[in-house]
């Protein structure tokens, strides 16, 4: 039996991740634990499948003193549960992790779910990517949840190729209809967001403004209760914009994971505007519900999408290309029907669970021995 050890912060993707993972691994060859900042839904599967939870606060800022604190106590509790390996997801936990863990006798693996330099500039950008350089030297094994997250992390942040290993995240299988059509009503377009620079939620404002006056497509963002700024930042953007919700545009600030799976199920489209990304969960989940979908040209995102196949690739900030795609799929229904058929065969086999955990107990056995 082999204890890994998951250190995380528990938001977003990361916890979809670490949900889905825990959900079905084998159970007989892999026992998990998670190090948790609080409760989540990892929390209940994990009690579900009598894998160990304990919660352990590690600060989302740099904070020196208080880091050092979660690091010392995430020393401790390595030294307690014994795993042959521990598991660090994102920058922070990165961090923390990667200095708890010196000199201790367990195989450090580190998952960036998209690397913390790339939503900088500047002077701060080339800091945070030397801390990364360095960070690397007490590192066995980077796990990229996308082959060009690896690229990156090898090309550009010089991780040895040997240490650099890749499996695409991944979602249920889902059912859908044999044969789906694009529906004769208002056409939706989706997009799962957080307010956050990352996500650009600016393009796809633009790109909703491009519509703007048309009664035959409606633009939904959906996750934007995150943080507590979110609605006065939401609501500037779109005045600059002149752009009305309700009218130009639809915004719900959180559901449940079943209500946005349903949501998702009755959409034309699903986009993502992202500046950069590891993956893009929205988009496999999309596919796997038979919709085709629009991105940017950015790492995961060009692992999910086959260009004219399964969906668009348009370039970062280009909001008439995302209209025009957009407008390319809606408007014509063959197009439609045979995208959304190669939607449902690329997450069948390239963004399926049941088969990526059979690849993550492979890599964790592989990790041990190496």
């Amino acid at each position: 039996m082999i204890k890994v050890l998951h250190v995380t912060e528990c938001l977003g993707g990361v916890e979809t991740y670490l949900h889905l993972l825990a959900s079905h691994i084998n159970d007989q060859r892999i026992s998990f634990h998670f190090a948790l900042p609080k409760q989540c839904s990892v929390s209940a599967i994990a009690d579900a499948r009598n894998f160990g939870v304990s919660y352990l606060p590690i600060p989302r800022k740099l904070d020196p003193l208080n880091d050092l604190k979660a690091a010392l106590n995430l020393r401790a509790l390595v030294k307690r549960v014994a795993p042959q390996i521990v598991h660090l997801h994102s920058s922070k936990a990165g961090l923390v992790g990667r200095l708890a863990c010196i000199g201790l006798n367990v195989r450090v693996v580190y998952t960036p779910h998209a690397y913390y330099y790339l939503g900088l500039r500047g002077i701060k950008r080339r800091v945070f990517l030397m801390a990364e350089r360095f960070l690397h030297r007490l590192t066995d094994a980077v796990l990229a949840t996308s082959p060009s997250e690896r690229d990156r992390a090898i090309h550009e942040v010089g991780l040895p190729r040997e240490r650099a290993h890749s499996i695409l995240n991944a979602v249920e299988p889902r059912s859908v209809p044999v044969e789906r059509q694009l529906g004769a009503g208002v056409k939706r377009v989706i997009m799962v967001a957080r307010i956050s620079p990352q996500k650009n939620i600016p393009m796809f404002l633009d790109v909703a403004r491009l519509f703007q006056g048309r009664t035959d497509i409606e633009f939904m963002l959906v996750g934007y209760g995150h943080y507590e700024n979110d609605r006065a930042t939401l609501d500037a953007m779109l005045q600059e914009r002149g752009l009305v919700e309700g009218k130009d545009i639809t915004a719900i600030a959180w559901m449940s994971r079943a209500e946005l799976l349903e949501l998702l199920a009755d959409a034309a489209v699903v986009v993502l505007t992202s500046h950069y990304e590891s993956f893009g969960y929205v988009l496999a989940e999309a596919n796997a519900l038979a919709i085709p979908v629009v991105g940017t040209d950015v790492d995961g995102i060009k692992d999910i999408i086959v260009d004219g196949s399964n969906g668009f690739i348009v370039p970062v900030d280009d909001a008439p290309s995302m209209a025009s795609s957009i407008e390319a799929i809606v408007g014509d229904a063959t197009l439609w029907q045979t995208m959304s058929e190669h939607a449902v065969t690329r997450a069948k086999s390239e963004f399926n669970i049941v088969t990526q955990a059979q690849k993550f107990e492979s890599f964790y056995s592989r990790a041990v021995l190496a």
